[in-house]
């Protein structure tokens, strides 16, 4: 989670969004979530990917 303040005297927003389009697109495309959160002054991003642990099948550690 990555938050960040808003700034008191910004009129307009500083930003077009494109930047946070496209992370949202690449969260997508790996199956993970993007939220965003403004309260009071503080803007925050979440992202959320599920970790997923693939066992190749290749027996690392033998023992005998």
């Amino acid at each position: 989670m990555i938050t960040n303040l808003i700034k008191k005297d910004a009129a307009e927003t500083e930003s077009n969004q494109i930047g946070l389009r496209s992370v949202r697109k690449m969260v997508e495309m790996h199956q993970g979530e993007l939220y965003t959160f403004v309260e009071t002054n503080i803007y925050t991003v979440q992202i959320i990917f599920e970790l997923i642990h693939k066992y190749s099948g290749v027996d690392v550690c033998k023992y005998q």
